[in-house]
């Protein structure tokens, strides 16, 4: 329940966390079941919260996984069975294009029967992100109070 007597930077702040709190890959990753594909599960993350999604999605699959986990050169990963693979950022270079090619050379021989993590993952986002735009909206059309807005979000 929302403290009626926040003032507004307090309520903002709040409705911000929140938000950012709801689109984190990596809690909603923690928080799914996934049913065994027939093939196999390839999971992939790239870029400053790879090793981080890699952790989550371990906490939640532990049945064999192949997968490529590319992160910053000054960055560590957990050994969750994952190749691992350190380039540069966010200056380009070889390392990071030939993380690329690797990345896409796995992918290309995934099957029909695959079950690809990152599709997963973008589809959580964007149900999130407008999960809140629906908040704002009926906060907007005076259908929700400020207080239930905060509280939904």
């Amino acid at each position: 329940m929302v403290n009626e007597n926040y003032d507004d930077k307090t309520i903002l702040k709040d409705i911000f966390t929140g938000s950012l709190e709801l689109a984190d890959p990596a809690k909603k990753l923690e928080k799914m079941k996934f049913d065994p594909p027939l093939g196999r599960i390839f999971f992939v993350a790239v870029g400053k919260g790879a090793g981080r999604l890699a952790k989550a999605f371990f906490k939640t699959y532990k049945e064999k996984t192949d997968g490529i986990v590319v992160i910053p050169e000054n960055e560590q990963c957990d050994d969750f069975g994952f190749e691992v693979i350190k380039a540069t950022h966010p200056i380009p270079s070889q390392k990071g294009l030939d993380a690329s090619y690797k990345l896409v050379k796995a992918i290309s021989k995934l099957g029909k029967d695959d079950l690809l993590i990152p599709k997963t993952k973008e589809n959580l986002i964007n149900n999130t992100k407008k999960q809140i735009e629906e908040y704002e909206k009926q906060y907007s059309d005076g259908l929700i109070t400020r207080g239930e807005k905060y509280n939904k979000v």
